[in-house]
């Protein structure tokens, strides 16, 4: 009986972090030209109004991986800097997705955006946007 209880428990808690978890969760490395990680890098998370609305200094506690959590409906604009590296600007579009597969959220991770060295003054580039393909009921990356 007590096994049944702390298993009751348990799919509660279960279910009750399923519903909190309606977002897109973004995970990526940012690396140099040579493959090495920047684990120094700033990440900001700017909103469809211009807005920042999350900023991370550096990579998590084992120094190589960034994650982002993000509303569904929104678009944003990710900027990834590093002192001495050009600054780079990934589109992030949340839209599209229908409300009944925004129930238990989504993962895309595993991503690299490289940095490259200043070698003289430049503006940011936009590299890429990352949305929600309704064909493939997926997000995904487009590079531009």
């Amino acid at each position: 009986m007590k096994a049944v209880f702390i298993f009751f428990l348990m799919a509660i808690s279960v279910a009750v972090t399923a519903q909190e978890t309606n977002n897109l969760l973004i995970d990526f490395k940012v690396k140099d030209q040579n493959d090495s990680i920047i684990d120094f890098a700033k990440v900001e998370l700017i909103n469809e109004r211009g807005v920042s609305v999350k900023t991370i200094v550096n990579a998590n506690e084992k120094g190589t991986r960034y994650s982002l959590i993000l509303d569904f409906d929104h678009k944003y604009s990710m900027l990834i800097s590093a002192e001495g590296f050009h600054s780079k600007t990934i589109l992030i579009d949340t839209w599209q997705v229908p409300e009944e597969d925004q129930t238990w959220g989504y993962e895309y991770g595993g991503l690299t955006f490289e940095l490259l060295p200043k070698t003289k003054p430049a503006e940011t580039d936009t590299v890429g946007r990352i949305f929600y393909d309704k064909k493939i009921e997926l997000f995904r990356l487009e590079k531009f």
